[in-house]
């Protein structure tokens, strides 16, 4: 595609191994006319907020100050954007580079006026695709409050790949030769209960998962999969993610995490339904909805990466972890780790150690 060859062009220049650390908006302050300073001292309050596998910077200002982390891969760049504001403050957003960017509003609604799109609202659990060209300052109004927005920069050759499957891509990629000094967006896309269980993964990202942005690019695929099948039912896209659904993703969330820190027998579905306050049945189809995977099964696959992880980390017998992932028995526990590895706990361990 001559679009994509173009913007790889603007993107890349001659040095291409360093776009991906490119890839990201800095958000001057009035009158500004070097780039804020930051510093990687992150003030106790938000360490809490901090993914341990991203470059992190606080930015500091009389309104309060906002974290940036970035994860870079060769095809995509991460940055999550956490603001605090104590004040209504201006800011002017400018684009490093030519950005294809997939932003997710995780909390927090913000006004904005963006050169070639006019005044735009991007409102909190809504996702959004833009082209953003280099070379300009927009305007964003954030009034007193938190405001968490997750960014998904994309390269040519992301691009690419995503474009043989997602209409979408090609729409907004077609659009470029004409819309490319001010910049193009499609629709806004609410989020699905699917859409806040991805990023919720992306962000609690465990080394047992995989390697990370080979794990992340699968993410960004499914993302983009959830916010093409909004497009293509329109008549679904008013219904927002509301308050009440909001409070229902959290809830699975906290199953979620229940179980991912749980180590022993599996929890039973009525004492899960008790801690997320549902029952049963909603929250068997809510989780389904929100993680492709029934709590059965997905018990039984925290089990058994928590059972590798053992078998890597420390010295203890195979019995002694079938007992603490929750086995009464050895061969239960060989038989379940081979059906998910396709290798036995003890050639598994051999394979790590070797």
């Amino acid at each position: 595609m001559d679009q994509i060859k173009l913007i790889s062009e603007n993107w890349l220049g001659n040095d291409r191994a360093i776009y991906p650390m490119r890839m990201q908006i800095i958000f001057y302050r009035k009158g500004e006319r070097e780039a804020p300073t930051t510093t990687k001292d992150i003030p106790d309050r938000f360490l809490p907020l901090l993914l341990p596998y991203a470059n992190c910077v606080w930015t500091p200002g009389s309104y309060g100050g906002h974290i940036t982390q970035q994860i870079a891969g060769d095809h995509y760049t991460l940055t999550l954007y956490d603001f605090f504001i104590e004040s209504a403050v201006k800011l002017y957003p400018f684009a490093t580079a030519p950005l294809v960017t997939f932003v997710f509003v995780m909390e927090g609604t913000l006004s904005c006026l963006l050169q070639g799109f006019g005044a735009l609202s991007l409102q909190e659990t809504c996702n959004y695709l833009f082209y953003v060209p280099t070379g300009i300052r927009h305007e964003a109004y954030l009034l007193p409050g938190s405001y968490r927005l997750l960014h998904f920069s994309l390269s040519p050759p992301l691009l690419s790949e995503l474009a043989k499957d997602y209409p979408v891509i090609r729409t907004l990629i077609n659009k470029l030769d004409t819309s490319e000094v001010n910049g193009t967006k499609e629709l806004e896309v609410p989020f699905t209960l699917r859409t806040w269980g991805l990023l919720h993964d992306v962000l609690h990202y465990r080394p047992s998962r995989g390697h990370l942005h080979t794990f992340i690019q699968s993410k960004i695929f499914e993302l983009m999969l959830e916010y093409t099948k909004a497009l293509e039912q329109p008549e679904k896209i008013s219904r927002a993610f509301n308050a009440e659904m909001k409070s229902v993703a959290d809830r699975l969330l906290q199953v979620k995490v229940l179980i991912d820190e749980h180590e022993g027998k599996p929890f039973r579905i009525e004492f899960l339904a008790r801690k997320s306050a549902l029952n049963s049945k909603q929250l068997k189809e809510a989780f389904h909805k929100m993680f492709q995977t029934t709590i059965g099964k997905y018990q039984l696959q925290q089990r058994m990466i928590r059972a590798g992880e053992l078998l890597v980390e420390t010295s203890l017998s195979v019995d002694e972890i079938s007992e603490k992932v929750g086995y009464d028995d050895r061969s239960s526990f060989t038989r379940k780790f081979k059906t998910l590895y396709k290798v036995t706990p003890l050639r598994y361990r051999g394979n790590f150690r070797k």
